[in-house]
């Protein structure tokens, strides 16, 4: 026999309404339910994950983590681990966070987002050895936005281990990726401005940065 409206258990429709409002981006109202859902169902893992996540695009870290904590069972072990890597990371807490990530690379090699996460992490803990190796791994991986972001930030930390050439080569190759990345055209500016003899290359960094951000009549 059909089942009828009547007949949905009161958590189902809770997290089915709920997942229409995260998709929706109606993160507050999503909350909200996940909640209660987790009030009628305490030990519900999809309860847990589904509060942790909207608690994570409100930027609330710190209550994520121990809903993400408590939620490092299969299905959801490596969105779990993942996620506390970056709520880790959100908060400054560098090297926690790269400890999250690396457990999730274990869990997952293929893990785009923690192979590039982790470089970030590894930038902010000026390890550049260790951070280009991981936005490579990222490369390997990935989809063409990460792809070009990942050799922009390889092009930063080749720049701060003082390898210009290297630098150059890889924000080159981040434009080959992406011709409008802006971003990598402002940082091989930087470079060449700070090279001291290269302004009038900076100057051309610079206004094409001007001319791919310009709004369009």
């Amino acid at each position: 026999a059909a089942r009828t409206a009547s007949s949905v258990p009161p958590a189902t429709s809770i997290r089915d309404l709920a997942w229409l409002y995260y998709q929706a981006e109606l993160y507050g109202e999503a909350t909200i339910l996940y909640q209660q859902g987790l009030d009628l169902q305490p030990t519900s893992l999809a309860f847990r994950i589904g509060l942790a996540n909207c608690l994570f695009k409100r930027t609330k870290y710190d209550d994520a983590l121990p809903l993400y904590r408590q939620a490092e069972a299969e299905p959801y072990l490596e969105t779990s681990v993942y996620q506390q890597g970056l709520c880790y990371y959100y908060l400054g807490k560098y090297d926690t966070a790269k400890t999250c990530l690396r457990r999730a690379l274990l869990i997952d090699t293929a893990n785009i987002g923690a192979h590039y996460n982790l470089g970030l992490t590894l930038m902010d803990l000026e390890d550049y050895p260790e951070a280009v190796r991981s936005f490579e791994n990222a490369i390997r991986h990935s989809r063409s936005d990460i792809i070009t972001s990942s050799y922009d930030r390889i092009g930063v930390a080749q720049y701060e281990l003082k390898k210009t050439n290297a630098a150059l080569a890889a924000f080159r190759r981040s434009i080959e990726e992406n011709p409008r990345n802006s971003r990598a055209y402002y940082d091989m500016g930087v470079l060449y401005e700070n090279l001291g003899d290269d302004r009038t290359k900076a100057l051309e960094c610079y206004r094409k940065v001007v001319s791919i951000e310009k709004p369009s009549d």
